[in-house]
């Protein structure tokens, strides 16, 4: 039974050695020692700079929109434009264009017109090269900047 109680002791004992020095380092009074604490792991990590593509609508049945919006946001006229399809769709023909790769761009937009931009007239858009940092987009919106790397007219080119 004594050697239970001490074990119980030294249990409680180390409990509050660890809560106490817990205060001490997230007060900044002493050090973290990083194999018992790591708390502050993370925090001094530079978020990534992240780049994606988007297509951003500039009209839609010859009506111009002002300001132009990315083909996500208008879910209620292009409501396949939402899905992992599109979105996979998008990156290809961002990278394409990027790429100067005309074939590929032609071939992309063959697909990607008629299924995700159809039924709504007459749709003016631009592709756009998008870099953000995702903590800050995911936030707020914003992005770091847009770069447009092509333009194109559904239907007639």
């Amino acid at each position: 039974m004594r050697t239970y109680r001490r074990l119980q002791q030294a249990i409680a004992a180390l409990l509050v050695l660890y809560a106490v020095l817990g205060v001490l380092t997230w007060r900044g009074i002493m050090p973290e020692v990083f194999p018992v604490y790591s708390w502050d792991l993370f925090s001094t990590i530079p978020s990534p700079v992240e780049r994606d593509m988007g297509l951003r609508i500039t009209s839609v049945g010859g009506q111009p929109l002002n300001p132009p919006v990315y083909v996500q946001q208008l879910s209620t006229v292009f409501p396949r434009a939402a899905t992992i399809d599109a979105f996979v769709t998008i990156q290809s023909l961002g990278a394409a264009a990027r790429d100067h790769n005309d074939t590929e761009v032609e071939k992309l937009r063959g697909y990607l017109e008629p299924t995700f931009l159809g039924g709504a007239g007459a749709v003016e858009y631009k592709v756009i090269e998008r870099r953000f940092d995702p903590l800050r987009r995911w936030q707020t919106g914003e992005l770091l900047d847009e770069k447009t790397l092509a333009s194109f007219r559904f239907p007639g080119r």
